[in-house]
């Protein structure tokens, strides 16, 4: 029986290390997420540099399309979390 694709989870493992390392920076502590919500806003820009990505054939500069996509799915995971805390009522509200 299958239990997934093993590089979905070293992607999971990947993007915890990074969200330690930014919450390391960033966080204050009574809200980890305090600095991180702020670079939820710019997700769209990441969609928008991955799809120029895309269509140029290239890679980004600064941060690769590695790193932007691991910082999309960061923010999806720490959107669910949110809800779930009760912190955001709906997806409008980010």
């Amino acid at each position: 029986m299958s239990r997934g694709h093993p590089e979905f989870f070293k992607i999971l493992e990947d993007i915890g290390s990074m969200h330690n390392k930014k919450s390391a920076n960033d966080s204050v502590p009574d809200d980890i997420f305090i600095n991180i919500i702020h670079s939820m806003v710019r997700t769209g820009d990441e969609v928008v540099r991955l799809q120029n990505a895309a269509a140029n054939g290239s890679d980004l500069r600064n941060e690769g399309v590695e790193g932007s996509s691991m910082n999309l799915a960061s923010c999806a995971i720490i959107a669910l979390i949110l809800y779930r805390e009760g912190k955001i009522s709906n997806a409008a509200n980010l």
